[in-house]
This record gives structure tokens, sequence and C-alpha cells, in this order.
């Protein structure tokens, strides 16, 4: 039988997941307690057994709102970017920009979501997400240099350790832009600089 919204299950899971929230952000995932998480929910362990079968799980229902968030902007700005400036990403960087002030902003409006991502780079789900952005921004590269005649191979400039590289430049600028600035408006102001930097090496490598 199907649960009613506000029904007691769900209002029991949206307080573990707060609790879940809390407790992860203050110990990390490997010191978190289940029995902790539990206590301050007000619910018993059976309870939370009924939702999620194990740590792994309730780490997840945490975690994978902030993380899907992400990857549907960057899914989003992606797709925009061939549609709009046919695979050139020299002719307008609003998109570029546009893109990282989005992911700014969810960031601070979910910090501690995202605080407990960073600080928990090790968990297989935090290593999938980022291997996730990775290979986005791997295919976006490679789409931009072939719509642009530039040959990617193991024998080009474009090589897959230039690819990969890059895409990891892309996302460890995201990362310097939060964890060294206090507020979002710093941070994009930061972002725009580094991506403005960004763009002119890989324009330098497109039109070399």
């Amino acid at each position: 039988m199907s649960r009613k919204p506000g029904s007691v299950p769900e209002e029991t899971r949206a307080k573990l997941i707060a609790s879940a929230t809390e407790e992860f952000h203050r110990c990390g995932f490997e010191n978190a307690s289940l029995r902790r998480i539990c206590a301050n929910a007000g619910v018993t362990t059976g309870a939370m057994y009924f939702f999620f079968k194990n740590k792994d799980e309730l780490f997840e229902a945490v975690i994978s709102p902030a993380m899907e968030r992400v990857i549907a902007v960057i899914s989003d700005h992606f797709r925009k970017e061939q549609e709009t400036i046919a695979y050139n990403p020299m002719l307008d960087d609003s998109e570029d920009i546009h893109a990282g002030e989005l992911i700014l902003t969810t960031y601070f409006a979910n910090k501690d979501l995202f605080e407990i991502i960073l600080c928990n780079r090790e968990h297989p789900l935090v290593v999938g997400f980022f291997d996730r952005m990775t290979a986005m921004c791997d295919a976006q590269t490679i789409a931009i240099a072939t719509g642009n005649g530039v040959a990617v191979g193991e024998n080009s400039r474009f090589n897959e350790a230039t690819v990969h590289w890059f895409s990891h430049l892309e996302i460890d600028a995201i990362i310097h832009a939060i964890t060294h600035n206090s507020s979002d408006e710093k941070a994009k102001k930061q972002l725009a600089v580094m991506m403005r930097f960004m763009e002119g090496g890989f324009l330098a490598l497109i039109q070399e």
C-alpha cells in the first residue's frame, strides 16, 4: 500500500536524514554512529533499518540530491554549449560562467551537504560522483576539439592525458573557489578569473 504524503513513515525518514546530515557533517562517514543518528532523530534503530539497510545507504540518501543537482547543471550546460556556440567555447564564455555560478550558488545554499561530500572524498559514492563529472568533462573537451577540426588521439596534443588533465582543472577550479572564499559573491569572482585563464590556454591549444 502506498504511503500518503505527511504520513508517519515519511516523517520518520525525513527525521533520520536530517539527523544523519548533522552526524555526517560533524563526524564524517567513518566515525558517524547509527545509534546517535537514531537517538537524535528520536527513532529506534529498527525504524532506521526499515528505510535503510546500512550506513552506506543512509549516506547515499543524504548526499545524492546535492550530487545529482550538480550533475544536472553540468549536463544542461554542456548541452546548451553545444547548441549555442557550435562547439567553439571562445565565441562566448557566458554559458561557462553561468554554469559555474549555478554550481557555486547550489553549494552555498547547501553548504553542509557539500562539505560532507568534500570531506569524504574516499567514499565510493563520492568517488563515483567525481568520476562521473570527469567523464562528462572529458567527453565535452573531445567534442569541442573535434568540432574545431583538432585531432584527438595518442599522437595529438589532445591526447587522453591532456583531456583528462583539463577536466581535473575544471573541477578543481570549482573546488578552489568554494574552499577559498567565504561567500557566493567572492567565489563567483574568483571562479571567473580562473575560467578565463583556462579558456585562454584551451584556445591556444585549439589554434596551435
